[in-house]
């Protein structure tokens, strides 16, 4: 597999992404790239990271529920959409390596993201 060194950055105005009942992990990551970033492509085969949060409308409780899981998958891009469902709420930016480690807001991020480079 060919790595460029450019990675994309997905960023939201208001997520409303989700896991579908039937579909897969890797399904549901590939169908996400595609709504918020308007892009295609080969999945890699194993997750970079996994972080356990919060939903948006549980934040400030302190019950289990609300509890989420996410993951992280490399995507290698093999078509990027003028048009896109998301486009109105996500925006798309191509970015370097050293560009994509200084957007990382949690340390989850960054972790995932040298995984990511230790693969290739």
């Amino acid at each position: 597999m060919e790595f460029s060194k450019s990675l994309i950055l997905i960023s939201s105005i208001d997520y409303q992404g989700g896991w579908e009942d039937d579909e897969t992990l890797e399904e549901a990551a590939c169908r996400e790239a595609m709504e918020e970033a308007g892009v295609k492509g080969i999945i890699g085969e194993n997750t970079l990271g996994v972080w356990d949060f919060r939903s948006k409308s549980s934040q400030n409780s302190c019950s289990l529920a609300g509890s989420c899981r996410g993951y992280m998958f490399a995507l290698q891009v093999t078509e990027e959409l003028d048009r896109w469902p998301g486009q109105a709420s996500y925006n798309r930016k191509w970015l370097t390596v050293n560009e994509a480690f200084e957007c990382c807001r949690y340390d989850w991020m960054r972790d995932a993201l040298k995984h990511f480079l230790l693969l290739f």
